[in-house]
């Protein structure tokens, strides 16, 4: 296996790991300020609900992640068949086929290249909804025993 393919694979080795504990960091801060959001009556509670259900049906969408599976599996093909240059910043170039270059550019490539476009779409999901939150009318409270009111 050549230097540069080898180098490549195990940058998946290490990527791959590390787009995982994105996405499940990335879901335990939103699941945490979900209910904090719910519970602290900023906003009228219709449209932040409806903000919400709109966001998490989006974040579950099967549609959404059946076209980042295959225009991952597709970009994988096209580079192991040498449309696209492998890799993430620099092509492997045309070289021999090898058993560990088909593994890399079949297998893991387009699994890391899903699992990070997939934890992309939740974030730009959760600043869908950070955006349509800032833009409500907030519920405020002038008179709140905090002295912030209500915030």
């Amino acid at each position: 296996m050549k230097r540069s393919t080898m180098a490549l694979a195990g940058l998946s080795l290490i990527a791959l790991p590390l787009v995982v504990a994105a996405e499940r960091a990335l879901a335990r801060r939103c699941r945490g300020a979900v209910p904090e959001l719910r519970a602290g009556r900023y906003a009228h509670r219709a449209e932040l609900d409806g903000i919400l259900d709109a966001a998490a049906r989006l974040r579950d969408a099967w549609s959404v992640e059946l076209v980042l599976a295959v225009l991952a599996f597709g970009l994988g093909q096209a580079s192991l068949w040498g449309w696209l240059p492998s890799g993430f910043v620099h092509g492997l170039g045309a070289g021999p086929a090898s058993l560990g270059r088909a593994w890399y550019t079949a297998l893991a490539l387009p699994l890391l290249q899903f699992l990070w476009a997939r934890w992309l779409w939740r974030w730009l999901v959760w600043c869908y909804v950070l955006v349509r939150v800032s833009r409500l009318r907030l519920a405020l409270v002038a008179l709140h025993p905090d002295n912030a009111a209500g915030l």
